[in-house]
């Protein structure tokens, strides 16, 4: 499929640089290729793809290379995987998935060298994905109803799978078994759930904030401890908290 047409300026909302910064946060930092963090498998991965819906949210600064940012997939085509492609604009965000062929949704651009959240929405009973960039819907593709991810056994990772990664810094990831709406999105995406909050959520498969004692562990406690892969490290980042309301 091929790519619209999506400039950079109807994409980014406010401005980086007359941000209000939050306080500062751990991040996963990713200096080099292959770089991730990885989760090892657990049943309760496989509930998106099991009830067909799905959102996948995480701040990230890119600043190169074709990266599986979020992917539970391995070197097959069951499962899914969020990408980031190198684009003129930056990094061209896309949505991957299919049961014995890749399939491919591309959802919008984000600027390199710059904090953005993502949140992409699947929705398979209305055949749809919500690409929601820093809390603004900015783009919605249509799919089939043949076009279903495959459960998958394989680790759910972040940054790198199968040598596909990219170098720059993700923060706050968090996995849902639910199609999430533009304004839930833009009511949590400045929020670190505590482990309290994160499993009173609905929906919530796992939440992934970087922090606390045991910074890899999800706080919905569904999912293993993460380990950190290749020259992935956590260090300490401010995120902008930018205005959600205003296109500029």
């Amino acid at each position: 499929m091929s790519c619209p047409s999506l400039p950079v300026s109807l994409l980014v909302i406010g401005s980086l640089s007359g941000a209000c910064f939050a306080q500062q946060n751990t991040v996963l930092r990713l200096p080099s290729i292959p770089s991730a963090v990885e989760v090892p498998h657990t049943a309760i991965q496989n509930a998106p793809i099991d009830g067909r819906a799905m959102t996948v949210e995480f701040w990230i600064k890119y600043e190169s290379g074709p990266a599986r940012v979020v992917s539970k997939r391995g070197c097959s085509f069951a499962g899914f995987t969020v990408q980031c492609n190198p684009h003129p604009d930056g990094g061209v965000i896309l949505l991957e998935f299919g049961t014995t062929l890749g399939v491919d949704w591309i959802c919008g651009t984000i600027p390199t060298n710059e904090w953005h959240h993502i949140a992409l929405s699947w929705d398979h009973a209305a055949q749809r994905i919500d690409y929601i960039l820093d809390g603004v819907l900015t783009n919605s593709t249509t799919t089939e109803s043949t076009d279903l991810p495959g459960a998958s056994s394989n680790s759910l990772r972040f940054a790198e799978q199968c040598g596909v990664g990219f170098i720059g810094e993700m923060d706050n990831v968090r996995y849902w078994s639910v199609a999430r709406t533009p304004q839930q999105v833009r009511d949590a995406m400045h929020k670190q759930f505590t482990p309290a909050e994160a499993a009173a959520q609905a929906g919530l498969v796992g939440s992934w904030t970087f922090e606390g004692p045991t910074p890899l562990a999800d706080g919905t406690g569904q999912n293993p401890v993460g380990s950190l892969t290749g020259q992935a490290r956590l260090e300490a980042a401010d995120l902008p908290r930018l205005s959600n309301h205003v296109l500029v």
